[in-house]
């Protein structure tokens, strides 16, 4: 393990550590796929691997820490997301699974910490909510296309990041938005999420308020809810109206270290909903199958340049049909 001495990180190699460690290193180079030789200095070299490792990891993403503790538990979270990646990547290259992840800003997060991103909260029986929201009435005779990407028709701002706070609600409600807004104006305006979080009390928030009508950047009249659960209607709606601000279940290991590919996570629930995002579009993996492309605001360092392809048709995967819906504008 690593400890701290006059505010300097260094090695611990004693005998305690050595035999306390003895297993997670058999298990990483079995991971690895290489023979472990159980010899202090082969332990030591090892160590020393992790830690240069966590050294390189805090350079590129620009870490610093002045609680020993803090680096400590963040070193311990790097390194066990370090394992998990050659694990999981190595199942990708079996062809086990249909997504690789990968070492990002985030990978230091403890669980519990990475669960603090995931700021969506379901309300269940809120009747306000359902008398409020305008009826779903799928077009008739709309000519849906197989696959759509609303990139491409400059529907979506560029990818945003919310940092820390969970305010995933507000990215997801300012995209759908502002994709309204522009097929509505013709303009593509990039609003404001901080807007929302401050002026949201009643939602726990505790900043003042700072809006301005005079700088309103977009309105609505409402909003349309999608009937919960159902994929087909989601990619009528997405189709024929736009970006889609959806809910899913992102309290997984595997969603906070995705990289690339088309994400099943097989313990995901429809049920669970814990992170606010963006359908943007639709399509379908030659070798994976169809998929939804969805808009995260965990900055382009994240996934697919700041997206994630989530498997489509799986029963309503991860939830993603559940809680769908779009402003009125």
């Amino acid at each position: 393990m690593f400890i701290a001495s006059e505010n300097e990180w260094r090695l611990s190699t004693n005998d305690e550590t050595i035999d306390s460690a003895e297993d997670e290193i058999v298990e990483a180079h079995r991971s690895r796929n290489r023979q472990y030789v159980r010899t202090r200095d082969s332990l030591k070299a090892l160590i020393r691997q992790g830690y240069d490792d966590w050294e390189a990891f805090k350079g590129v993403h620009s870490k610093r820490f002045t609680d020993n503790d803090i680096e400590n538990e963040r070193m311990l979270a790097f390194l066990a997301s370090q394992q998990q990646v050659r694990r999981h990547n190595d199942a990708f290259e079996r062809g086990d699974v249909s997504f690789k992840i990968g070492i990002n800003h985030i990978a230091d997060l403890p669980f519990s910490e990475y669960q603090k991103l995931n700021g969506y909260r379901r309300l269940y029986g809120d009747s306000n909510a359902q008398k409020n929201s305008s009826h779903w009435l799928s077009p008739l005779n709309a000519d849906i296309p197989e696959s759509l990407d609303w990139r491409e028709h400059g529907y979506v701002t560029d990818v945003k990041n919310q940092g820390m706070c969970g305010s995933c609600w507000a990215f997801s409600a300012t995209g759908s938005l502002e994709g309204q807004h522009k097929r509505s104006s013709g303009n593509l305006v990039s609003l404001s999420e901080q807007n929302l979080v401050d002026c949201s009390a009643k939602y726990g928030t505790q900043k003042k308020c700072h809006f301005k009508k005079a700088t309103v950047g977009a309105d609505d009249t409402g909003f349309v809810d999608l009937p919960a659960g159902d994929e087909e209607q989601l990619k009528v709606a997405v189709a024929t109206q736009g970006p889609i601000s959806v809910a899913i279940d992102a309290g997984h290991r595997s969603f906070q270290l995705y990289k690339e590919g088309v994400y099943f996570e097989s313990q995901c629930s429809p049920e669970m909903l814990d992170h606010g995002v963006l359908v943007v579009g639709y399509g379908t993996d030659p070798k994976h199958g169809d998929y939804w492309i969805v808009k995260n605001s965990w900055g382009e360092t994240w996934g697919e340049s700041g997206y994630i392809r989530m498997a489509r048709n799986k029963k309503n995967h991860c939830g993603i049909a559940t809680k769908a819906s779009y402003p009125l504008v």
